[in-house]
């Protein structure tokens, strides 16, 4: 793993002790980065993108944070790869099942933004971003 982003999990490590804060991280990460990605999912698409099969915002916007991934860690962006194509999968499940995908996304969202916050609250340490929002871009690894 290369040094810039060793240095910044090191940092983002050192914010969360708390046990109760690392696991309600760890899950509620997790359930943001799946909405986040399921919103992308669910924005239309304008005409001129209709033109390439299976183009939409999340497929641009990931593109780019693999780039971003493999700059930092080759590793990383294998894993976030790997759970990227799950959240997909999960999308296109709920999408065939006939499940509103937006809100359930809008709603895990909001959910686990609470839940992240509420871990916050516990550890008594503000959220990473607010120092640097970079943090932003490597809290899901």
């Amino acid at each position: 793993m290369g040094e810039r982003i060793a240095a910044l999990l090191d940092e983002c490590f050192d914010n969360h002790r708390n046990e109760t804060n690392k696991v309600l991280h760890w899950i509620c990460v997790s359930l943001i980065v799946w909405s986040l990605i399921a919103l992308l999912w669910a924005i239309p698409v304008p005409d001129i993108m209709k033109q390439i099969a299976g183009l939409n915002w999340l497929v641009l916007v990931l593109v780019f944070a693999l780039i971003y991934c493999v700059i930092l860690s080759p590793t990383l962006a294998v894993g976030v790869s790997i759970y990227a194509a799950i959240c997909v999968c999960i999308i296109i499940a709920l999408a065939r099942a006939g499940l509103p995908t937006l809100w359930i996304a809008a709603g895990v969202f909001v959910a686990a933004l609470t839940g992240q916050f509420g871990g916050h609250k516990v550890e008594g340490k503000k959220p990473s971003f607010l120092k640097d929002i970079q943090f932003l871009r490597i809290g899901p690894a």
